[in-house]
């Protein structure tokens, strides 16, 4: 028994020389995992891919950036690793696959292409610690538009189809998609015509009045083709009760134009998130 209780100074000995060894593993350097939560973000459908940048505050340091497919996103969460800081900010954007960023933070179009849908939401938070899980409010940036004109018809020779082509113009060819402001540039499009003289396209939130939907011959003279018609699509939107181009979410547009007269209805689609989704399938 005595000699049972002569180990027991030993074995404390041991293992209080074993604490003083033991030292906890420096972590600080390791990358802060940011949880996106997009459960509650709303529908963000026909978006191709989803692209989030995270910023070191107030230097405005990029710390980390990824894109991913939006068909790959499981459970409505999103995962960014960025390097450790007391804040970061940035955004996320649930884009087209003919939209880019340029300057880090422009979401924009090239000439020529549909801007698509952008879904957007921006972020700010602490990144000391390994992991912050970070709610998403998705915004809708765009607006469907659709434009068709009723009496087209009328025109003999037309064969069911509409006998103009059309473009679409604006001083606005995308969105910063850190604070939602449009940003400057030449967008134009021509959207392929719908059976009955329909034509649908997308735009992004606009700064002017430069919008305008043309309506050109089909035949060219002197190498361009011959303007028939110009309507303002800006005016007849701002000019309804229910649109405006500083909404949080913008809605959908249809606009029926007779061209004979240059009469026209304009209807809006408010947003109304998951519960109405798209006016259109384009």
């Amino acid at each position: 028994m005595s000699r049972r209780l002569s180990l027991i100074p030993i074995l404390l000995a041991a293992a209080l020389t074993s604490c003083r060894n033991w030292v906890l593993e420096d972590r600080t350097q390791c990358p802060t995992l940011l949880c996106f939560d997009i459960a509650n973000a709303g529908t963000f459908d026909r978006a191709d891919y989803i692209h989030v940048v995270a910023f070191h505050y107030p230097e405005d340091v990029l710390l980390g950036k990824d894109t991913a497919t939006v068909s790959s996103i499981q459970e409505r969460e999103y995962y960014l690793k960025v390097r450790r800081s007391e804040t970061v900010y940035g955004f996320g954007v649930a884009g087209f696959s003919k939209c880019h960023l340029q300057k880090e933070t422009e979401w924009v179009v090239d000439r020529g292409a549909d801007f698509g849908p952008l879904w957007r939401f921006d972020f700010r938070s602490s990144a000391s610690e390994e992991q912050y899980l970070i709610p998403v409010e998705m915004v809708k940036d765009h607006c469907n538009i659709t434009v068709s004109f009723d009496d087209f018809d009328m025109f003999p020779g037309t064969g069911g189809h509409f006998p103009y082509d059309i473009m679409v113009r604006s001083n606005t060819c995308g969105i910063n998609a850190l604070n939602g402001e449009p940003v400057k540039g030449n967008f134009f499009y021509e959207p392929k015509e719908n059976p009955g003289g329909t034509f649908r396209f997308t735009v992004p939130r606009q700064f002017d009045r430069s919008l305008v939907v043309e309506v050109h011959d089909k035949e060219e003279y002197f190498g361009d083709t011959a303007l028939v018609a110009s309507f303002s699509v800006w005016s007849w939107a701002h000019a309804t009760e229910d649109f405006s181009w500083t909404d949080k979410n913008l809605g959908d547009l249809s606009i029926v134009i007779k061209l004979t007269t240059g009469q026209y209805k304009v209807t809006v689609e408010p947003w109304r998130g998951d519960e109405g989704g798209y006016v259109y399938d384009f």
